[in-house]
Parts: structure tokens; sequence; C-alpha cells
């Protein structure tokens, strides 16, 4: 059983400035509401669960070779309980736990996991930004309210990453980007109402998590410098000269008195996720857990963008053979998790692996405004309607997924006169009304699928006996233009079973006539 990760509890502060800050302030200062709010959200092991699968029980590091030396880059509760920490070489983790499991880092991965969680992000805010390696930046100012405050919000957030993503995290928000980011790294959960308050809440920061080479920060420590709040007793023009404008300003974004531009994170158009493991896979039931974990994944994309998809596409990854795809198509355009893992559940069913899986991939191209739509089908009217109810189209897809996609399919009216081109066939169900003022003429519900030929006796028409004219006759000429042109007269007849039918004369040859359709 996977543990969630803990997050030390926020100090609160107020977000509105009192009395007192508002009147020490400059006169023309703008409102505290009117500033942005950042928070900071730093994965510390991110990379490493991915690996592991949020398993901290297995003693397991990541390394990252540093001038051609394999060191340790993070390690898992497991490990670090061992005695291994960031920084450690290989050779000395291993002599603490010669059966450690060992992952190299990869930036790509790194990279990929980052935008997943980016995509979760903007169910909180629309404006946020990705920063490598390991941790995100949200402007909520704007979402405060949607959310019932910063206190339900940031709740929120640690409820969704604790019980769906797993990952260890840390929290902070202050009016500065660069501040929360050095807050949420250092492990320092605390919200920071004003850029006033910054110095104070940034103080005991270590400067080793300053954007400074290992030169700058031995000069640094070499003059008693430890912390941030020993940094700013130095004067700033001496910090200048010694350590150049680059960290000046890098302090100055932190306080607020320089503006730190961040690159805000896009939207893709498109939706592809993937998923490969080392161990080749012939169990459905662990091919359905992890289309589930896609699935999701997908259906929070869309929610991201306010769409849908009309069909998805899983790709099945063998090791040897070429990869196999299965197309998902829904009747009406959906986003709905659940119901694309039953499609697919029933795919998985009627579908033989051609051999073992090593990977699966989701992608989604078509996307479409989202409306929202309720539809259900009565079974049993006597019955509880919770209990009696289904989706129309969900019950279509099903039976199509069984019966097959030729099988179940719905009819659709074409602009045509002829009568044999005036209806398709499709998979997906349309809608269809006419207007109000239109004259619908009379037409059969059967129509049969070849033409048969009529013939005469006495010069009475005969189909199985003689047949009486009822009404008509209803001129067709149509089709020049595709080079099947008609030209008909139809009526309607009944024979000598009190049978309606459809016949009509082919103009072109008076004395043809044809029988082209049944009427209930």
């Amino acid at each position: 059983m996977v543990k969630p990760a803990v997050v030390l509890p926020l100090r609160f502060a107020s977000l509105t400035a009192s009395a007192n800050e508002q009147n020490s302030g400059s006169q023309n200062a703008a409102p505290q509401h009117l500033f942005p709010l950042w928070l900071a959200i730093v994965f510390p092991k991110l990379l490493l669960e991915v690996f592991t699968h949020h398993q901290p029980q297995q003693s397991a590091v990541l390394i990252q070779d540093v001038k051609g030396q394999p060191l340790v880059c993070t390690a898992t509760l497991a490990a670090e309980k061992a005695g291994i920490y960031a920084g450690m070489a290989l050779g000395a983790a291993y002599a603490l736990c010669p059966d450690i499991t060992i992952y190299h880092y990869d930036v790509h991965a790194e990279n990929y996991r980052l935008e997943q969680l980016a995509l979760w992000a903007t169910r909180f805010t629309p404006k946020l930004s990705i920063q490598p390696p390991n941790a995100l930046l949200l402007e909520v100012r704007g979402s405060l309210k949607f959310f019932g405050g910063l206190k339900k919000l940031l709740a929120q957030i640690s409820e969704d990453l604790n019980r769906h993503w797993r990952h260890q995290h840390g929290l902070a928000v202050t009016p500065t980007p660069a501040a929360s980011l050095l807050l949420a790294t250092s492990g320092t959960t605390a919200v920071v109402s004003s850029k006033e308050k910054l110095r104070s809440a940034l103080g005991a920061v270590s400067i080793r998590l300053l954007p400074l080479h290992e030169k700058q920060l031995k000069q640094l420590h070499n003059t008693g410098v430890r912390v941030l709040r020993d940094l700013w007793r130095l004067p700033k023009d001496g910090l200048a000269r010694r350590f150049g404008a680059d960290l000046m300003r890098y302090l100055d974004c932190v306080l607020g008195d320089f503006p730190d531009m961040r690159r805000e994170f896009t939207l893709p158009e498109l939706f592809a996720a993937r998923r490969e493991w080392p161990f080749e896979v012939s169990d459905t039931a662990l091919i359905m857990l992890i289309a589930k974990e896609l699935l999701e994944e997908m259906a929070q994309f869309l929610q991201s963008r306010d769409a849908c998809i009309s069909q998805c596409e899983f790709v099945f990854l063998h090791g040897q053979l070429p990869p196999v795809k299965v197309t998902l198509g829904v009747r009406q355009p959906s986003r709905d998790a659940g119901h694309l893992l039953r499609l697919f559940k029933e795919h998985l069913e009627r579908f033989t692996l051609a051999a073992p899986v090593i990977g699966l991939e989701l992608s989604a191209m078509d996307l479409q405004t989202y409306t929202g739509r309720s539809e259900d089908l009565v079974l049993f009217p006597n019955e509880p309607i919770h209990q009696t109810t289904a989706s129309v189209d969900a019950l279509l897809e099903r039976l199509q997924i069984r019966l097959g996609r030729e099988a179940i399919q719905s009819v659709s009216v074409k602009a045509d006169h002829r009568p044999e081109y005036a209806h398709e066939f499709s998979e997906r169900f349309i809608a269809q009304t006419l207007p109000q003022d239109r004259a619908i003429p009379c037409r059969p519900l059967w129509l049969l699928p070849t033409l048969q030929p009529l013939k005469k006796h006495h010069g009475q028409l005969w189909h199985h006996g003689p047949l009486s004219i009822l009404q008509g006759p209803e001129r067709i000429e149509s089709g020049w233009w595709s080079g099947n042109d008609v030209c008909r007269d139809y009526y309607i007849a009944a024979d000598n079973k009190g049978r309606q039918l459809w016949i009509f004369r082919n103009l072109k040859a008076p004395d043809q006539w044809f029988l082209q359709g049944l009427f209930a």
C-alpha cells in the first residue's frame, strides 16, 4: 500500500494588509488585491517517483553523471534510511545498500511528467509556468473567489496531488514567483501576503538555493554568509562588484523590485500519452489499469480545454511485432473517462493479443467544443429511474463493439430526390428535423434493394395478381449531373390482398413499370 505524500501544514497570513502596513506604504501604492499571488509547487523526488511507481519502500536512487562520476540525485525514503543522500557517489551508495535499484536521469521523462502536471494544474488557473527540473508556478489571485479562498484552493491541490498523482510535494505562496520557488524548494511551507514581508520570510533560506556557481558560493561562505539574511546585510554595491549584476537582479526579482517574466504554459492542440514498462505483459487486468490512467489523463486534458472527442486511438506496443491499433469511437462527442474505459474493456474482451505488450499509447486529434448532454432510455418503466435508464448512445456503442460497427447503423436523409439516393447509413446518430412548413410526400418505409419489373396481363399491371392505382402520378426527374439520372412517374397501387405498393413508370421507356417499395 503506497502511503500518500505528507505535506507540512501551511502557515497562513492574512491576504489583506493591515491598516499600519497600508499607512506606512506609499500613498500611490496599488491595492494589495491587485498584485499577483504566485503558488509554487515543488516535487523533490519527481522523476524517481515516476520510475519507482510511487513505492517509497523500494530502495532506489536516481543518478546523474557529474564530471564523469555518477552521483546520487535523489533517493527513496528506504534508501535515505540506509544513509544515502543527494550528492553521494554511487560507489558509496552501493556500500551502504548493496541491493539498491539504480535509475538514470532522463530529462525527457522529467519534462513529460511536468507537462502532465501542468495540464492538471490548468483546472485551477489558466496562468501557469513550468519550472524545470521539478516545479510549477501558478498565478492564483484570480482563482481565489471561485475556489472559496486560498486555504480551500491549497487543500484541493494537495488532495489531488496526494490521491491521484501521489507525488511528494512542497507548497509556498508569495507575491513573486522567485520567492515562492525559494520557499517551496527550501521546505519552508508558508503563505506570505505582501512584498513587505518577504525579507522576513526568506531570511533563513540557505544561499545554496541561489542560482550561483560553486566558486561564488564558496566565496560567500568564506565571508560568513550562510543564509539570505546574512546576504541582505552586505552593501549592494559591493555585492554587485564581486558577484555581478545578475545576482542583484535576481535578488530584486525575489523581493518584487524588478519584473520577473516567466514563460507561460500553453495547452497543446492534440493529446498524446504513452506508458512503457520494462517487462512483457499479457494480463488484460494490468492493461486495463494502464488504460484507465491514460483515459483519466486525457479527460483532464479535455476538461482543461473545455473540449471533447468523437474518437481516440489506442496503440499496443509489442517487442518484436508491429504495433496494433484499436480505435474507440463514440456516437456523441464525449470526455467521460469511465464510459471510454467501458468501451475499451469491450474491445479488449474480444481482442486477441498477438504478443505480450510492453507499452500502451493513447492519442486524440479531433477535438471538439464540449456541450453537456443527457439522454436516457427507459427500459422498464415500473422500476426506479436510476435502475432502469441507460444511455441510448452507450447502448448502441456497446452493441456496435459486440456485433460490429456495420451491424448497428442509423439512417439519415440526403438532399436528393431520387429515392434510392435520398438516404445514407451512418455509424453515428444524427438527429434531423424537417421545417414545419415543408410538404412531405408520401413515401414507403421499405425500399426494395433492387427494382422488380412489373408485367401486364390484358393491359392490367400485375404483381401476384392485378394492381389498381390509388394515387399518382408524382414525377421525379433528377440526377442528370451524376450520370445516373432518372425520369419517372410514381404511383401508389394496391394488390388483390390489400397491400399498398410504390410503383413507377420509366418515362424514357413508357412500357417499363417497376416496383420499388412497400408501404407498412
